[in-house]
């Protein structure tokens, strides 16, 4: 969204949880949001959406938090709310592969319930990116093809935020 302000555009950002950018580190998020907000960003952190209408061209996102509803007009919207696996009408059920509302099911090493599937990427992972996604497919070409015993949960995979600044991180939080 930073990059749409650096163009001219009047940019808001609307989180509905406290902190902005809920999966990175407290600190760093904070600096993040600080410089969007010397950029000229709105960021409302802890406001939740209402609904959304139109009116004369102009689109109106009804926003609320614990102290007052209001609207933020403006004439383009643009969603990220995150992504979910398509999974129904595969028909994983013949294959005796378990799935649920999450993806398909697999364990430290990658199988899913039909211990001769393997699943890898978004469709299996609760951190849904690139670079996780390619980790994993390595896992489970080492564990279908080369019998391994690699398990996803020994992985130390370096993550990166591209924003202005980065945000990049490998291993534990502190929390």
């Amino acid at each position: 969204m930073y990059f749409f302000r650096r163009l001219g555009s009047r940019v808001t950002i609307i989180e509905m949880a406290p902190q902005f950018l809920i999966r990175e580190d407290s600190e760093a998020a904070a600096i993040l949001a600080r410089t969007f907000q010397r950029e000229g960003i709105d960021v409302l952190l802890g406001t939740g959406v209402e609904k959304i209408t139109t009116e004369r061209g102009k689109t109106l996102v009804h926003v609320k938090n614990r102290e007052r509803s209001w609207i933020v007009r403006g004439d383009r919207l643009l969603m990220g709310v995150g992504r979910a696996p398509e999974v129904k009408g595969l028909n994983l059920e013949a294959a005796g592969v378990a799935y649920d509302r999450f993806g398909v099911t697999v364990n430290d090493f990658l199988q899913t319930s039909n211990k001769d599937i393997f699943a890898a990427g978004d469709v299996s992972m609760t951190y849904k990116f690139t670079h996780m996604a390619d980790a994993a497919a390595r896992i489970v070409i080492q564990n279908s093809l080369f019998l391994g015993r690699k398990r996803l949960s020994s992985l130390v995979v370096p993550w990166t935020t591209y924003t202005d600044p980065e945000i990049a991180h490998v291993g534990m939080y502190e929390r």
